[in-house]
């Protein structure tokens, strides 16, 4: 039985062991995530074999203190039956069988605290390798979710000015659009131009008119203080044009 839990413990540690010095595809967030719940799941179980061992070791150590004792409290008889007068041999044999029997039942069970001592310090080599490799293994993580979610928004950006770009047919015909509607529109305003140009005249001529007519007002009032106006008249002939 003994021999079965043995064997069983050492798988135990080689498939620890084999958990702590897998290689894997460090690039795969899945596989990582995988991993990482393997390696959680072997420090669960090393963790429950720790304190069994503990366990067993904290019980041996208890049956041999008190063998100890037992063993102690014997001697003491022995020696106190071989020293009464007169000496009581027949009793110390007894006694001397019986510290026999102790000391056989100490062999074997310090032949297996010296055991679970050695797997125990087994268990915290192995512990310490997997912590370790869980703790860079949450680092790479972390490392890679950070990478895939920047590669995301990089993805989604691309795909929103890929979509935008098709839509607006690209910038040279946003160009080529603006060019036609400017040209429009430089043609509507030289026809508006020249449809106002047969309504309203020209700008010279209109200001020779009022050049003309304020004249002819400064040369009424101007004739009118001279008396030269005739009776009744308020006006001046016309300046004949040039």
């Amino acid at each position: 039985m003994e021999t079965l839990r043995q064997k069983a413990r050492v798988l135990s540690l080689a498939w620890l062991h084999q958990i702590a010095d897998a290689a894997i595809d460090m690039h795969s967030i899945p596989v990582v995530q995988q991993y990482i719940r393997d390696l959680e799941q072997a420090i669960v179980d090393l963790r429950e074999a720790q304190a069994e061992n503990a366990g067993a070791i904290a019980g041996l150590n208890r049956q041999i203190s008190q063998l100890h004792q037992q063993e102690a409290t014997l001697n003491t008889q022995a020696d106190a039956l071989l020293e009464l007068k007169p000496p009581r041999e027949d009793l110390a044999a007894i006694v001397e069988q019986r510290l026999q029997e102790v000391e056989n039942n100490l062999t074997p069970l310090n032949n297996q605290l010296e055991k679970n001592q050695g797997i125990q310090a087994q268990y915290e080599q192995v512990m310490s390798a997997l912590e370790a490799k869980h703790a860079t293994m949450m680092r790479q993580l972390q490392t890679l979710q950070s990478l895939d979610t920047s590669a995301s928004a990089e993805e989604r950006a691309a795909q929103a000015i890929h979509a935008v770009s098709g839509a607006l047919g690209g910038t040279s015909s946003i160009d080529d659009i603006t060019a036609r509607i400017q040209s429009r529109a430089d043609v509507a305003h030289a026809r508006l131009q020249q449809e106002m140009g047969a309504i309203v005249p020209e700008p010279d001529a209109v200001a020779d008119v009022l050049t003309q007519s304020a004249m002819q007002q400064r040369l009424a009032a101007r004739k009118e203080r001279l008396g030269l106006l005739p009776p009744g008249s308020t006006t001046v002939t016309e300046i004949p044009k040039q």
